[in-house]
């Protein structure tokens, strides 16, 4: 550290950094134990991050939304051993990405997502330390990188640097548990001994953490483990021994708990012990454990948690503090040891949610008017209890701030248990987990927290009433709340429990309902699973009004949602992305049914993200399906008099929800739908995912025209005949007369060119279906079933005669002249195709990404009046058909070949578009979503419609500035201006100007006022922050509060029109400044206008 700067205190620093990189304008708020007065509306949000700071000892808290992502903390320590200790607690507080940490004469940017500094590093090794300012004047000049701004946008998070973030505390400590169970099941079995089982080893290392999270929160007091030891004389010495092996962290030396794993008795003696009083919710002993557990095991589980290195892999024991480690890290515990022990297979569906989600579910189903009701929340499938954990602590945080910042007293928190908090699950051993989670919560509010005779736990869990009376017997002051029930939640529908249990947990029991109850249907290998479909099945039956389609048990919870629910109650759940866009005729009644009996309030699409969040390197169990997040009321709607309309988000992938695993949602891709127009028309769910109304537009457009299936009823004389290939799967029957047949590998099939039937092969002599004969001979169209590469269909026009296998659909065509069926192929060799398909079909985009021969039969198709455009789509189809390209992966034609396909595809393009009478608007549409929408879909964070809009020359003009826009923002610029102009009289036209950010933030604002055409083009001032001040100004005006107006720039997108300008700030992205988004805001600033009672709109 350099030398005390007596003018730049930590104070001084952190005011600067607040200042200057302007951290006050948006959501910085203080580490406080309890709400202030005037920031009681926060308290509900990020209360319970308040007091976590304060307790870690930081001053601020930056929140991005809801998720705490900057940390700031001063000290006058220089000692190495305080940087370190400071930094430590910081770091477990697991979420937050950086830490402004002010030291004497210096300000450390750190990043927390890091491994923490051992004993003999400097908190600046490691890549921890990214940037360093040793002066008030230093802090604008060398942090501006980490201006709020940047932050807000996700631009900082989204760089290649914070693309690592497995050393966060969270992730860290689960892959460190792992470490730990490999080592401890490598440790030699004793003679004697029986090698210990997988559960055995989950069971200690989970009881292990569970009792350093009571110990390092003082629920477990000196006092207790003394109750214990009192028992044997030997206990008592070895309590108060200090440890004889050295510690690499001197604070563990006084850990109780480390002290007792160096007697096996005695460590089983307090895990008894526990087990009586936390109600038997540990993780259970089960039979033989005690005899396999050798003290071997205990003496290298005791080393890892004093910190003691492995010698082979780098652990952080050292430096977790589970007084400051989230407690729904828990709940990731349980499901990675419970998905490592069952597999993936047999785990009934259970999955962990990330924090982020759960937090982001009850944001929008808990809200202020839910919770002054004092709601009654139910899971049904609570798993390990991580959504009733925040709900308790979000009730919590609510009654704190009602009573004015005033602590929520012991009584009031049982009561809030009691009454407030419910959940079901099948898996009795998560239930269990469930009620430790939530003791932990409980305690966690209440000072002390330690528990002894006089400060027992209630019982959480239901038992039968013959159990209830044993507890009673030996406990006569105990206290049964009945709010966790392990059974399957359908069984308590179907009336098979007591009364009792059937009031609590069965119809019409909960206001609230949330959770991520399972998705899919139980695999072939989950046998308990399987038997409790049983009851589902048995319960959701279509004749009581409960249809559930295509095994999605998703709906089944929905259906179970609605019958919980109380008339007006609200729910809140992850749910399979099936429920809205699985096709068959009873997942259409499932959702008739639903969106019948229930108003949507709030839906978003996650099937981009889905990986982000369910898998990853350290997840055991990879859960890949494609979800949603669903809130709903249990209102019925009168859909034929008054619709609702709901928000639909789409969640993109970017580099930064990619590297920070948070819920990032952008405006821009945020649409309002009509509850009556999804009903209506079920192709809205995907057309919305990746499009827009113009979209919509199109689709309606496009559908009024005959479909490939049923071209026969509108030309006499036509037949159409669809059919899959043979299918060899389970090889029950003979091949027979497919082995007249040879077949066409599916890798074989490619668009264009003559097919090589050299490559024909032998079909194989058992099948299990020989598919459809007819459309192995004659002329046919035949269809890929996988979308290749980057989203291209494999189709081609086929006279020869072969068989082929499941993967490719075929359409025979019969009655057909010669320039129909070229017409037809044209189609499906066009962008209108791939346009049409990933815009409406389920199948694409979601599960596996696929064409099914029910969607090659639905193609609109068109055939042309005019002569020569016929004979044009002919020439074309005909050159193509010449070309020898050979399969798109492995060329096998001329380098000629290759050079002349993408000038033919484009005049193919041209000519389908003409075909189709499509409008330059319609045109632009399709090739945007062609070329910038699927390529975001493939390519992710990587796509080019991430990447910065190129600009136009200058940052002011006219359209006359923009004659050789082609694409980019000028292209933008000139669509928006070309239509405005339209609009003013002849003698009047529209300026537009373009600003950024100084602060680098990826944001561009585009402004348009309108001149006469003589006036002078005002030129922006050289002054880029005094130009982006005025914008800001504008803000301001608009803006309520100035976290208000930090809104854009996490929303990323903001609309001011007036009589006088009209303003669009946008995400510096390519996908947001094209030709169709100029159209749309062109249009939508119309309408603001002729709608406003105001003379300003602000969206």
């Amino acid at each position: 550290m350099n030398p005390m700067n007596t003018e730049d205190t930590p104070v001084d620093l952190l005011a600067a950094a607040y200042e200057h990189l302007e951290f006050n304008q948006g959501a910085l708020l203080p580490a406080a134990i309890e709400p202030h007065a005037s920031m009681l509306h926060d308290w509900v949000e990020k209360g319970d991050w308040q007091t976590l700071a304060a307790q870690v000892g930081a001053e601020k808290v930056f929140f991005v939304g809801c998720e705490p992502v900057v940390v700031f903390a001063r000290t006058v320590e220089t000692d190495p051993a305080a940087l370190r200790a400071l930094y430590e607690r910081l770091w477990c507080m697991s979420r937050p990405q950086l830490l402004f940490l002010a030291c004497p004469a210096e300000l450390l940017v750190l990043d927390l997502t890091k491994a923490p500094p051992k004993p003999d590093e400097s908190i600046s090794d490691h890549s921890r330390l990214i940037a360093v300012a040793r002066s008030v004047s230093e802090v604008q000049a060398k942090l501006s990188e980490y201006h709020r701004e940047r932050i807000e946008t996700g631009a900082l998070f989204g760089e290649e640097r914070f693309s690592n973030s497995l050393n966060r505390s969270d992730r860290a400590l689960i892959r460190d548990l792992k470490t730990v169970r490999r080592q401890l099941a490598a440790i030699t079995t004793q003679r004697g001994f029986k090698k210990p089982t997988l559960r055995d080893l989950h069971s200690l290392i989970g009881r292990a953490i569970f009792i350093r999270y009571l110990e390092d929160r003082e629920i477990l007091i000196p006092a207790y483990f003394e109750s214990v030891a009192v028992r044997r004389k030997e206990w008592v010495r070895l309590l108060a021994q200090a440890p004889t092996a050295p510690t690499i962290e001197p604070r563990l030396a006084e850990n109780r708990f480390l002290r007792v794993l160096q007697n096996k008795d005695f460590a089983y003696a307090l895990f008894d012990q526990l087990a009586i009083d936390f109600n038997g919710d540990t993780f259970p002993i089960d039979d033989g454990e005690r005899e396999r557990i050798q003290q071997d095991h205990l003496d290298q589980l005791r080393g890892f948690l004093l910190g003691n290195p492995t010698g082979q892999q780098e652990l952080f024991f050292f430096a977790y503090r589970f007084d400051v480690i989230p407690i729904e890290l828990i709940s990731t515990i349980y499901e990675e040891f419970y998905n490592e022990r069952e597999g993936k297979d047999r785990n009934k569906g259970s999955h962990y949610t990330p924090p982020a989600l759960v937090e982001f579910v009850l944001a929008q189903t808990l809200t202020p008017d839910v919770l002054a009701r004092r709601p009654r929340v139910i899971d049904p499938a609570c798993g390990s209890g991580i959504f009733l954990v925040e709900a308790f602590r979000r009730i919590v945080r609510n009654l704190c701030a009602d009573q004015a910042g005033r602590r929520v007293s012991r009584p009031q928190l049982r009561k809030i248990l009691r009454e407030q908090i419910a959940g079901m699950d099948i898996n009795e051993e998560a239930v269990r987990v469930a009620a430790f989670s939530l003791y932990l919560a409980f305690l966690h509010y209440q000072s002390p927290r330690e528990i002894n005779a006089e400060r027992r736990l209630p019982y959480l869990k239901w038992v039968a009433e013959s159990e209830r009376k044993k507890r009673e017997k030996k406990n006569p002051d105990a206290q049964f709340l009945d709010i966790l029930l392990a059974a399957n939640s359908f069984d308590v529908m179907l009336g098979r429990y007591p009364d009792e249990v059937t009031k609590r947990f069965g119809p019409a029991s909960a206001s609230v309902v949330v959770g991520n109850p399972p998705w899919g249907y139980p695999q072939k290998e989950d046998e308990e699973g399987r038997k409790a479909m049983t009851a589902t099945v048995t319960w959701c039956q279509a004749k009581d009004g409960r249809p559930v389609g295509d095994k999605e048990l998703s709906q089944a919870f929905i259906h179970l949602t609605l019958a919980l629910l109380r008339p007006g109650g609200k729910a809140g759940l992850l749910v399979s992305s099936g429920v809205f866009f699985k096709h068959h005729d009873t997942s259409r009644q499932f959702r008739r049914v639903w969106l019948e009996s229930a108003t949507l309030k709030h839906v978003v699409n996650f099937a981009h993200v889905r990986h982000i969040f369910f898998s990853g390197a350290q997840r055991e169990a990879q859960g890949i399906s494609p979800f949603v997040s669903v809130v709903f009321e249990k209102t019925k709607p009168n859909l034929k008099r008054n619709d609702t309309r709901f928000p639909y988000w789409s969640a993109k992938r970017s580099a930064v929800v990619a590297n920070t695993q948070a819920v990032v949602l952008s405006r821009g891709d945020m649409h309002w739908l009509s509850q009556r127009d999804c009903l209506e028309n079920e192709k809205l769910w995907k057309i919305y995912w990746w499009g827009g109304h113009r979209d919509e537009m199109l689709i309606r457009k496009l559908d009024v025209l005959p479909k490939l299936g049923t071209l026969s009823q509108y030309f006499p004389g036509m037949e159409v005949l669809s059919g899959r290939g043979f299918q060899e799967a389970n090889r029950k029957f003979n091949a027979d007369w497919l082995q007249n047949y040879k077949e066409l590998r599916p890798q074989a099939l490619y668009r264009y060119g003559p097919t090589d039937t050299r490559q024909l092969q032998r079909v194989p002599p058992k099948v299990e279906r020989r598919g459809v004969e007819e459309v192995y001979t004659g002329r046919r169209l035949l269809v890929g079933r996988g979308i290749k590469g980057d989203g291209y269909i494999t189709s081609r026009f086929e006279t020869k005669t072969y068989c082929f296998r499941n993967s490719i659909q075929a359409v025979r065509l019969k009655g057909l002249e010669a320039w129909q069926e070229a017409v037809i192929t044209a189609v499906f060799w066009s962008s209108l195709a791939r346009y049409y398909y990933f815009t409406t079909i389920g199948s694409w985009g979601f599960w596996h990404d696929e064409i099914h021969l029910e969607h090659v039969q639905d193609m609109p198709i068109s055939f042309p009046e005019n002569p020569e455009l016929r004979e044009r789509i002919v020439q074309i189809v005909t050159q193509l058909q010449a070309l020898d390209i050979g399969p798109e992966d492995f060329p096998l034609g001329s380098v000629q070949a290759r050079v002349q396909l993408p000038e033919l595809e484009q005049q193919l393009d041209n000519a389908v578009f003409d075909l189709y009478k499509l409008s330059p608007g319609e045109r632009d549409l399709i090739r945007e979503m062609c070329d910038m929408g699927l390529d975001l879909f493939y390519q992710k964070e990587k796509s080019d419609a991430l990447r910065a809009v190129v600009r136009p020359k200058d940052d002011v003009g006219t359209i006359a500035n923009l004659t050789q826009a082609h694409d980019g923002l000028p292209s933008y610029l000139r669509t928006f201006v070309k239509i405005w102009n339209a609009e003013l009289d002849t003698d009047s036209e529209f300026h537009w100007r373009v600003l950024s950010p100084p602060s680098g933030a990826p944001l561009i604002a585009v402004s348009f006022t309108a001149h006469y055409k003589d006036d002078a083009v005002s030129q922006l001032s050289d002054d880029q922050e005094q130009a982006w001040r005025e914008v800001l100004a504008i803000l301001d005006r608009e803006s309520l509060s100035p976290i208000e107006r930090s809104r854009i720039f996490i929303d990323s997108f903001f609309r001011y029109v007036s009589d006088s300008e009209i303003l669009f700030i946008k995400r510096n992205e390519r996908r947001f400044w094209t030709r169709t988004t100029a159209r749309e805001d062109a249009e939508s600033a119309l309408t603001f206008l002729m709608n406003s009672p105001s003379p300003a709109d602000v969206a």
